[in-house]
Protein backbone atom coordinates (compact mmCIF):
# COMPACT_ATOMS: atom_id res chain seq x y z
CA UNK A 1 0.00 0.00 0.00
CA UNK A 2 2.55 2.41 0.82
CA UNK A 3 4.72 1.94 -2.37
CA UNK A 4 1.43 2.38 -4.76
CA UNK A 5 1.03 5.31 -2.61
CA UNK A 6 4.92 6.63 -3.48
CA UNK A 7 4.60 5.86 -7.05
CA UNK A 8 1.39 7.84 -7.80
CA UNK A 9 2.87 11.07 -6.21
CA UNK A 10 6.18 10.61 -7.84
CA UNK A 11 3.42 10.25 -11.40
CA UNK A 12 1.67 13.03 -10.38
CA UNK A 13 4.51 15.73 -9.51
CA UNK A 14 5.96 16.17 -12.32
CA UNK A 15 2.60 16.72 -14.21
CA UNK A 16 1.76 19.22 -11.47
CA UNK A 17 5.14 21.23 -12.44
CA UNK A 18 4.58 20.64 -16.09
CA UNK A 19 1.02 22.21 -15.61
CA UNK A 20 2.21 25.28 -13.80
CA UNK A 21 5.30 26.20 -16.26
CA UNK A 22 2.27 25.64 -19.14
CA UNK A 23 0.27 28.20 -17.24
CA UNK A 24 2.97 30.36 -16.25
CA UNK A 25 3.86 30.60 -19.97
CA UNK A 26 0.60 31.13 -21.61
CA UNK A 27 0.20 34.53 -18.76
CA UNK A 28 3.42 35.82 -19.65
CA UNK A 29 2.27 35.16 -23.78
CA UNK A 30 -0.69 37.00 -23.11
CA UNK A 31 0.46 40.11 -21.38
CA UNK A 32 3.49 40.80 -23.62
CA UNK A 33 1.02 40.98 -26.43
CA UNK A 34 -1.94 43.25 -24.54
CA UNK A 35 1.11 45.55 -23.72
CA UNK A 36 1.70 45.78 -27.35
CA UNK A 37 -1.56 46.13 -28.67
CA UNK A 38 -2.24 49.52 -26.10
CA UNK A 39 1.39 50.92 -27.14
CA UNK A 40 0.12 51.29 -30.90
CA UNK A 41 -3.31 52.39 -30.36
CA UNK A 42 -2.53 55.84 -28.98
CA UNK A 43 -2.05 59.20 -30.99
CA UNK A 44 -1.66 62.48 -29.29
CA UNK A 45 -1.94 66.05 -31.06
CA UNK A 46 -0.55 68.93 -30.19
CA UNK A 47 0.32 72.23 -31.62
CA UNK A 48 2.83 75.04 -30.24
CA UNK A 49 4.60 78.12 -32.01
CA UNK A 50 3.18 77.19 -35.70
CA UNK A 51 4.22 73.69 -35.52
CA UNK A 52 1.64 70.69 -35.25
CA UNK A 53 3.27 67.52 -33.25
CA UNK A 54 1.73 63.99 -34.06
CA UNK A 55 2.86 61.77 -30.96
CA UNK A 56 2.56 58.20 -30.34
CA UNK A 57 4.07 55.74 -27.73
CA UNK A 58 6.09 53.22 -30.08
CA UNK A 59 7.20 55.42 -32.99
CA UNK A 60 8.07 59.46 -31.41
CA UNK A 61 6.92 62.90 -32.73
CA UNK A 62 5.97 63.64 -36.02
CA UNK A 63 6.33 67.22 -36.90
CA UNK A 64 4.73 69.52 -38.88
CA UNK A 65 5.08 73.37 -39.68
CA UNK A 66 2.09 75.83 -40.09
CA UNK A 67 2.31 78.58 -43.00
CA UNK A 68 2.58 82.22 -41.67
CA UNK A 69 -0.56 83.95 -40.03
CA UNK A 70 -2.11 80.04 -40.00
CA UNK A 71 -4.24 79.40 -36.60
CA UNK A 72 -5.54 76.24 -35.41
CA UNK A 73 -9.13 75.82 -34.96
CA UNK A 74 -9.46 72.36 -33.87
CA UNK A 75 -7.66 69.38 -32.61
CA UNK A 76 -9.28 65.70 -32.28
CA UNK A 77 -7.09 62.31 -31.72
CA UNK A 78 -9.05 58.87 -31.69
CA UNK A 79 -6.90 55.56 -31.68
CA UNK A 80 -4.56 56.00 -34.35
CA UNK A 81 -5.60 58.59 -36.23
CA UNK A 82 -6.09 62.61 -35.81
CA UNK A 83 -7.69 65.24 -36.93
CA UNK A 84 -6.31 69.41 -36.82
CA UNK A 85 -8.49 72.15 -38.67
CA UNK A 86 -6.65 75.34 -38.91
CA UNK A 87 -7.52 78.92 -40.61
CA UNK A 88 -6.76 77.62 -43.71
CA UNK A 89 -6.17 73.74 -44.24
CA UNK A 90 -7.17 70.42 -42.69
CA UNK A 91 -4.64 67.84 -41.44
CA UNK A 92 -5.22 64.02 -40.97
CA UNK A 93 -2.61 62.37 -39.31
CA UNK A 94 -1.70 58.50 -39.33
CA UNK A 95 -0.04 57.15 -35.70
CA UNK A 96 0.72 53.74 -38.09
CA UNK A 97 2.24 55.98 -40.96
CA UNK A 98 3.75 58.31 -39.03
CA UNK A 99 2.61 61.01 -41.51
CA UNK A 100 0.85 64.26 -41.75
CA UNK A 101 -1.57 64.66 -44.48
CA UNK A 102 -2.64 68.26 -45.60
CA UNK A 103 -5.46 69.29 -47.25
CA UNK A 104 -5.80 73.07 -48.64
CA UNK A 105 -9.45 74.69 -47.93
CA UNK A 106 -10.87 77.55 -50.53
CA UNK A 107 -11.52 80.86 -48.87
CA UNK A 108 -15.36 79.92 -49.76
CA UNK A 109 -15.48 77.02 -47.93
CA UNK A 110 -16.00 76.30 -44.82
CA UNK A 111 -16.08 73.36 -41.96
CA UNK A 112 -19.45 72.86 -41.25
CA UNK A 113 -19.00 69.24 -39.45
CA UNK A 114 -16.82 66.91 -38.50
CA UNK A 115 -15.80 63.54 -36.74
CA UNK A 116 -12.90 61.31 -35.96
Amino acid sequence: MGLSLVLVIQEVIPLLAFAFVVCLGVGMGQNTSEARDVGTDRVSITSRQGELFGITTREGITRRVLSAGEQVVAIKAKGVTGFVQTTTRLFGFSGKLQRWVPIRTATSERILEWKV
